[in-house]
């Protein structure tokens, strides 16, 4: 494997119920495009703004008014205020092309270990081709919402990061998670995760899947909390799989 090595490598073998859906007539990029989640992440949940917190309108799925296009308008309807439960303001939003660096930037800083679950790599930035990857996004088939603050200054800076990508199945998507050292604790993986899966089930996806490295502890821990089934991944001994019904 490459320096970005992929964990979600198939899509799971224990049965999902389905939902009928419309053929899709682009290509679904595979699972193994999301890298292992990393959410070490284990305080209480964020207040929102409830003027912000409905997901769904105004977006590129099928059955939505941008259906039609062949690439989806940015999803604005995502945008949300947060506050972390030691009452820090942040901005919930989808991604962006011109948060390369920023994200380039998130990705230095993490800790190793954090580097290493997210990624099961000492790598320690994204190559030019992953970092358009992973700013470029198909707002149709995947999504990925980025929580940042302005700490004082005019310049946002990204302190976590969650994204699903569909599968070939297109009734069930591939989960990705990663937090900022400094954030830990402090409901981020938590609110972040949340968002996720809401975005998922408002496009009508049946269940958000992901694969943990048993050794990842505060993960698995928020997954149960979050009301994930976690079983053995019967490839790998050292992985966990994690399953949530939309």
């Amino acid at each position: 494997p490459n320096a970005w090595h992929y964990a979600f490598m198939d899509a799971p073998t224990a049965p999902i119920p389905s939902k009928k859906r419309a053929s899709r007539s682009k290509p679904v990029a595979p699972a193994s495009d999301l890298a292992l989640a990393h959410i070490p992440e284990t305080g209480p949940a964020l207040e929102t703004s409830a003027a912000s917190s409905a997901v769904g309108s105004g977006l590129n799925a099928r059955g939505t008014p941008y259906s039609h296009m062949a690439i989806a308008p940015y999803p604005n309807a995502f945008t949300r205020h947060v506050v972390t439960s030691d009452g820090v303001n942040c901005q919930f939003r989808a991604v962006r092309p011109e948060d390369a660096e920023m994200l380039q930037q998130f990705v230095r800083n993490l800790s190793s270990e954090a580097r290493y679950f997210r990624f099961l790599s000492t790598m320690v930035e994204l190559s030019p081709s992953l970092l358009a990857r992973f700013t470029q996004i198909d707002y149709d088939r995947e999504m990925a919402i980025v929580a940042t603050v302005h700490e004082g200054s005019p310049y946002e800076r990204v302190i976590g990061v969650t994204r699903y990508l569909l599968n070939a199945d297109a009734v069930t998507a591939e989960f990705a998670l990663v937090v900022a050292d400094d954030f830990y604790g402090r409901g981020v993986g938590s609110a972040l995760m949340t968002a996720i899966c809401d975005i998922a089930r408002s496009r009508g996806l049946a269940a958000i899947i992901g694969q943990v490295l048993a050794t990842n502890s505060s993960m698995l821990k928020l997954m149960k909390r979050l009301g994930f089934v976690e079983d053995r991944d019967p490839d790998d001994p050292d992985l966990r799989r994690v399953l949530l019904m939309l």
